[in-house]
């Protein structure tokens, strides 16, 4: 399970908790653009497979063929380097495809993020402060599965729900 997809369900987790239009055209826009990044990797694995089989090929007739280095092309060498080219070119093509659509994945995360932050600032109105919500944090800071991350103007609370005096930002969960 790759750390896109986890977010990806994490972002699908927390969009069930405030349902309306906007989440559920944001789970069907995310669904979609999971659904073309999904196809195009299999295209990709394929073509990739047909490249190598293509490579194989060539390899193949350059040390087993006698007339591989004459100037006449045997029928077979062409069409390994017909298969190789081909694949190739295909394989180039998909894979900006690919990117393409990792690239509106991540928008729509991006949004999903956005609607996720704006549910619970609503929600907890009054009981967090506005920055404790808004704070980004890099993907680094996740690292530490036992790391609890506040906001700057978050209070610092120990585990037994006590003030802390600890750092402000970070607090280790034992």
């Amino acid at each position: 399970m790759t750390e896109h997809y986890r977010q990806t369900m994490f972002l699908k987790v927390l969009m069930s908790f405030h349902e309306n239009l906007e989440t559920q055209d944001l789970k069907e826009r995310l669904a979609h653009a999971e659904r073309n990044e999904r196809c195009l990797l299999i295209a990709c694995w394929l073509v990739g497979g047909a490249t190598l089989a293509g490579l194989a090929g060539l390899a193949y007739s350059a040390v087993l063929h006698p007339q591989f280095f004459e100037n006449s092309t045997p029928v077979l060498v062409r069409f390994f380097s017909a298969l190789s080219l081909g694949s190739v070119l295909c394989l180039l093509g998909f894979i900006g495809l690919w990117l393409h659509y990792r690239r509106v994945a991540n928008r729509v995360h991006e949004e999903c993020r956005r609607v996720v932050l704006t549910a619970l600032q609503v929600r907890f109105a009054g009981i967090v402060p506005p920055l404790a919500l808004s704070a980004t944090f890099s993907l680094e800071e996740f690292g530490d599965p036992h790391l609890q991350i506040r906001g700057v103007d978050a209070p610092p609370v120990s585990r037994d729900g006590a003030p802390d005096r600890g750092r402000d930002d970070l607090h280790h969960a034992a």
